[in-house]
């Protein structure tokens, strides 16, 4: 145990009750707090490498005109980036503190020589810093929606500050006139002495002054007129460009001559600028403009929470090179200055006092380490102390303890939590530690700090909800005060990602003593959440941690507790995931074979419920004895132990509450605040889920399983253990199950159940014996059955056969003769291409029928063997009803094809001379179909017994007239009538031919004959002597035809005699010729008189149409043509006496006198 033989404010070696100005704000200008700050400023080796890299920078813009003149100081909160930006200007500035130039009070601070004399070169310029917080300087005052003051209107306010002027735009722009048209100093004086106030306390009501101003100046010289147009002009809206003050700056400079160097030096323009990409291009566009117009004499120096390039990406900006480059010296600090920083200025122990520590802490390592370290993996902070030199330097601070308050700071700040102080920068880590280290001051040396003594620092900078919200926890009933200091850690370190709020970090973080026991500590902290969270003022989430509430986040933890849980919801949630993740198989596989099984998870059942076996997961209100009660008829219960379920359950249950009350209260229109703590919600949904989900998957380990009535439990994964159960649920349930000694395959199911069809059952029929006889037993039970009612059956207990095993099986029946297969009533057999796809279909379970083969009486048999044997020549003896159905079906039904052949040819005959006994086929045909359509083979058998002699009959018949049909008869018989219907003008123009006449008809009676087989060989001579005959005369008539051909190309040439010497006509002419060749060589080649006739007309229509184009063509006028035809009938004309001929001739006469007047020609045809 440490010994008091200090208090702790005896320990530090410097006084911890001195004022120490830990806010650095920009603004205290006094000498008094500039000697302070330069006094107890640290230069730690960060704070000096930058000051190096600053200056280097800078010098060389005094001997180098640059544009290059802005500087970006980035660092998190309390990383000392004000501080060090304060110090920069006091560096910068010439004003001596208390007789000494700001730079001799680094003499002592460091041993870099070149950076001494980089700052004792530029203390040799006239140099001045303007130093302000922007946010403090700028004003939205009288700007539409509050709209922050650009950048360049708060240097302007700055700089005219810096000049005397006023900080109010429009009246230091008056100001300025004036001292450039006169002497602003006498001004100042003579307006004095005309009002009696000074004009820097009269200025900003100038509007009420303007009998004093006007008669100030007249007094140094300018006229009423002068006065009033100067106030007349003066705008309350004035605004000025970044490049017009930039030579503004520039000219000031430049009257303040050539060692004159001016530096702005801003705080915080990162948290201004916010995402703002006005401000940000305005922020570019002063600093490079003062670059351009000054060319290195006057410097821009901002600080920013962020670096450059976090800023330019908040501000939207794609392409923020250009804005980099305005800034190209870039300093960041980091947290190790802080800590180093609070240890120098704070922290460092006297001689006697680091040497006590130090061997206190030596004999105390190992449980301070223990003492006050935080849960692992669920901290990113360092436990304890590294070393004993870290205990010297931090007690009675813990150095986790800096860095986590700093992530507290800047989680107020970034979160919304802060009011206005904060939001003003006014905060300091220094400070806090400072007021804690007070708070301690007289304890002894075995005293610690606990975080939850940092929330009185705190509290100062919040708003004013979160303070009422712990001040009114105070009055709660039944709150100690210890549990106000857990909830002081637990909204100190809400939204800090670093840590999580589970009770060995809380614990950790309010230890307060080396001595004390930490599990006496944590006893406390968790009686303390036990009651914080009955109050609702905090809740717990789904890993184990705290989070403080806000007053609205009571609220709706409250409704959240309130909501009703619906336990079916959260067994369907747990079912789910137990069956969709933990277990996913879809079926049970056993020796290759598959078992689907029922899924059920308390009352959920997942799928269907209709399978033999059932898998149910209980979790709830469900005793051993009454698990092994309900563990019959094919279900396996997997019980989960209570102890285990219940954590599990809460977190679901923790899950099923919030997403009902979101269901119900969540909107669009929440406010920001609601939706975060909506949001938030969400999270611990997802995360109650996930945590609910894990623990189930860790109880499921722990699960005990029983069958028919026993216990069993398995080692191994979950999936593992499930499986062992299903294994010995199976065996237990299907004890039948073995008698299939070898599976179909299921990736060879079609070939082996048509191996098995085709060849029996493998192994010469010894596998799978027993199911074999058993199926058979089964169906000669039934007699008959339909392949669903197998299944039905046989995939149930005791068996549980695959449905691809019990198509195998009833393939090997149906080798073995065992039983008649049917589809649709129609025989299903081993060589139909869709055998084995109907058994296996789904589909087809229904339509497929299996018949137990029945045997045959000793005379059916004989019957069928006669009928088989005369008829169609079958000697192998049949001894069942369907073997006989079979065998007789096979060969009426070839039968019965072989008259359908038939009866296509004859309906696709010639119907003026059809093919013979057609009927007499389709009669026996029908026969053959009404027996083919009795589905019963015993009827079928018999029927067909009974209709012996007519199948006999009508196979012989069939026979004799498939001789014709299929032979050389109906070839001929198809050529005597093609040669009659080829022929038939012919046969028509020549009827007056004996020979032709007598062929014809002796064709046309066999033709005719209904049983012309026996005359049909003598068609071949009576068609060629037809055909003969018919050449004859129509080559008689061809010469005739030719005649007249030849005595019209007569006339032709006469033609060609009397217009030789007319080309065109002569043209004309020669065509016909030419065309009357070609009627010759096609009336050569004629073989019927009607093709004769044809070309007849051709040639007397072509000589007309001559001899009308010979007369267009020659002027001779056109033809009138006259045709006999019209004055004599094919029938004549009688004439009967000679004053009828004299009639008939004088009417031809005028008539063929009044066709010659319409023509020069007249052209007489018959």
């Amino acid at each position: 145990m440490l010994q008091d033989t200090f208090t702790i404010k005896e320990l530090f070696s410097k006084d911890i009750e001195r004022n120490i100005n830990g806010v650095v704000q920009a603004g205290q200008i006094d000498e008094l707090t500039k000697h302070d700050e330069l006094s107890e400023y640290v230069m730690t080796q960060e704070i000096e490498e930058n000051m190096a890299y600053f200056y280097q920078n800078y010098v060389k813009s005094l001997e180098q005109p640059t544009t290059a003149v802005g500087a970006w100081i980035s660092g998190f909160f309390g990383s000392g980036k004000s501080h060090f930006l304060k110090i920069l200007s006091y560096l910068l500035d010439g004003q001596t503190v208390y007789g000494k130039k700001p730079v001799d009070y680094f003499l002592d601070k460091t041993d870099n020589q070149t950076l001494l004399e980089q700052m004792k070169h530029v203390a040799t310029y006239d140099t001045h810093s303007i130093l302000f917080n922007i946010d403090s300087k700028a004003s939205a005052h009288n700007r539409p929606g509050d709209e922050k003051e650009m950048i360049v209107e708060v240097f302007l306010k700055s700089f005219n500050e810096h000049l005397g002027y006023s900080s109010t735009l429009w009246i230091a722009d008056m100001e300025r006139q004036i001292a450039e048209a006169s002497d602003y100093e006498v001004f100042k004086r003579t307006f004095e002495e005309v009002d009696g106030i000074s004009w820097e306390n009269s200025r900003q009501q100038i509007k009420f002054k303007r009998k004093s101003f006007k008669e100030t100046l007249r007094r140094m010289g300018f006229d009423e007129a002068t006065a009033d147009d100067l106030l007349a002009s003066a705008n309350r809206d004035f605004s000025i460009s970044s490049e017009d003050f930039a030579k503004l700056v520039a000219a000031h400079c430049e009257a303040q001559g050539p060692k004159y160097r001016l530096t702005f030096l801003v705080d915080e323009i990162g948290q201004y600028i916010g995402d703002n990409r006005r401000l940000m291009l305005n922020l570019q566009t002063v600093v490079e403009d003062l670059g351009k117009s000054c060319l290195g004499r006057v410097w821009v120096l901002v600080t920013s929470q962020e670096q450059i390039d976090s800023v330019t990406k908040i501000a939207g900006f794609d392409d923020f090179s250009k804005i980099q480059g305005r800034f190209p010296t870039r300093i960041n600090l980091t947290s190790s200055n802080t800590d180093e920083v609070i240890r120098r200025r704070l922290l460092e122990k006297t001689a006697p006092a680091a040497d006590e520590l130090h061997s206190r802490f030596d004999m105390e390592e190992q449980s301070l380490q223990n003492l006050l370290a935080f849960d692992r993996n669920r901290s990113a902070f360092n436990s304890g102390y590294r070393s004993a030199e870290d205990f010297v330097h931090f007690y009675p601070f813990v150095p986790y303890q800096i860095e986590l308050l700093q992530k507290v700071f800047e989680k107020v700040r970034t979160q919304g939590e802060a009011g206005k102080h904060l939001a003003h920068g006014e905060r300091s880590l220094l400070n806090a530690v400072q007021e804690v280290a007070l708070q301690l001051k007289d304890e002894g040396t075995d005293r610690l700090a606990r975080f939850s003594q940092f929330y009185q620092t705190i509290r100062r900078f919040l708003d004013s909800s979160i303070v009422s919200t712990i001040n009114r926890a105070r009055e709660r009933e039944g709150i100690e005060d210890f549990d106000i200091e857990v909830l002081k850690v637990l909204y100190m370190i809400k939204g800090v990602r670093e840590i999580e709020a589970t009770v060995e970090n809380i614990t950790t973080l309010l230890i307060d003593s080396v001595d004390a026991i930490k599990s006496d500590v944590e006893k406390q902290v968790r009686r303390s959440l036990h009651r914080l969270k009955n109050k609702v003022l905090i809740q717990e989430d789904a890993h184990q941690t705290f989070t403080f509430l806000s007053d609205d986040e009571q609220e709706i933890q409250r409704e959240v507790e309130r909501t009703p849980v619906n336990e079916a919801n959260v067994d369907a949630r747990l079912g789910k995931h137990f069956f969709n993740e933990i277990y996913s198989a879809p079926r049970f596989l056993y020796n290759k074979a598959p078992f689907d099984f029922n899924k059920k998870f308390n009352g959920y059942v997942k799928g269907s419920s209709s399978h033999d076996l059932t898998l149910w997961v209980v979790t709830r209100n469900f005793s051993e004895e009454e698990a092994r009660l309900q563990s019959h008829n094919g279900v396996a219960i997997m019980r989960i132990p209570d102890e285990q379920a219940k954590t599990f359950e809460e977190a679901l249950e923790n899950t099923e509450k919030i997403d009902s009350y979101l269901r119900v209260k969540d909107a669009s229109n929440l406010s920001e605040e609601y939706r975060k703590i909506f949001n938030h919600l969400r999270e611990q949904r997802e995360e109650f889920e996930r945590q609910g989900y894990d623990k189930l998957r860790s109880a499921c380990q722990e699960a005990v399983f029983y069958i028919d009535g026993k216990d069993y439990t398995f080692s191994g994964t979950v999936e593992h253990q499930v499986n062992e159960a299903l294994k010995k649920l199976v065996e237990n349930s299907y004890p039948k199950w073995s008698y299939m000694n070898e599976s179909v395959p299921l990736d060879a199911a079609k070939e082996t159940i048509l191996e098995w069809a085709n060849h029996g059952l493998p192994g010469g029929g010894i596998a799978n014996q027993l199911a074999f006889d058993e199926m058979n037993g089964f169906l000669q039970r039934q007699h008959r059955a339909v392949l669903k009612q197998l299944f039905d059956v046989f995939t149930r207990k005791p068996y549980g056969w695959t449905q691809a095993n019990i198509a195998g099986i009833v393939a090997a029946l149906d080798h073995a003769g065992k039983v008649e297969l049917t589809y649709l009533n129609e025989p299903l057999q081993a060589d139909h291409p869709d055998y084995v796809k109907r058994l296996l279909s789904k589909a087809d379970v229904e339509k497929i029928q299996l018949k137990v083969k029945v045997g045959m009486p000793p005379r059916v048999r004989g019957d069928i063997a006669d009928l088989l044997q005369e008829v169609f020549n079958y000697y192998e003896p049949v001894e069942t009803y369907q073997d006989g159905a079979r065998l007789l079906r096979d060969r009426i039904g070839n039968v019965k094809q072989e008259a359908e052949a038939m009866e296509v040819k004859y309906r696709n005959s010639d119907p003026a001379f059809p093919y013979p006994n057609g009927e007499q086929i389709q009669a026996i045909r029908e026969q053959l179909q009404s027996l083919l359509e009795i589905h019963d083979s015993k009827t079928f058998v018999h029927e067909t017994i009974d209709a012996f002699d007519d199948i006999r009959d009508g196979v012989e018949q069939l026979e004799h007239y498939g001789s014709f049909y299929n032979g050389k008869g109906k070839e001929l018989f198809d050529q005597a009538v093609g040669l009659l219907k080829s022929h038939a003008d012919d046969l028509i123009a020549f009827d007056g031919d004996q020979e032709v006449v007598e062929n014809r008809k002796a064709i046309e009676a066999i033709l005719q004959n209904p049983n012309p087989y026996r005359e049909i060989p003598n068609l071949a001579r009576l068609c060629e002597r037809l055909k003969e005959r018919l050449g004859e005369l129509v080559e008689g008539e061809a010469k005739e035809v030719l005649r007249q051909i030849e005595e019209v190309e007569g006339a032709v040439d006469g033609m060609e005699s009397e217009y030789g010497t007319r080309p065109d006509a002569v043209s004309l002419i020669r065509e016909t010729k030419a065309q009357f060749q070609v009627y010759k060589g096609e009336i050569h080649r004629a073989q019927n008189r009607s093709t004769l006739s044809t070309y007849r007309e051709k040639v007397s229509k072509d000589y007309h149409h001559l001899q009308e184009k010979i007369a267009q063509v020659t002027d001779g006028g056109g033809v009138a043509r006259v045709s006999l035809s019209q004055w004599i009938p094919a029938t004549g004309k009688p004439l009967k006496s000679e004053e009828e001929l004299e009639a008939f001739l004088d009417e031809l006469r005028s008539h063929l006198q009044s066709s010659l007047k319409r023509g020069k020609n007249l052209h007489i045809i018959r």
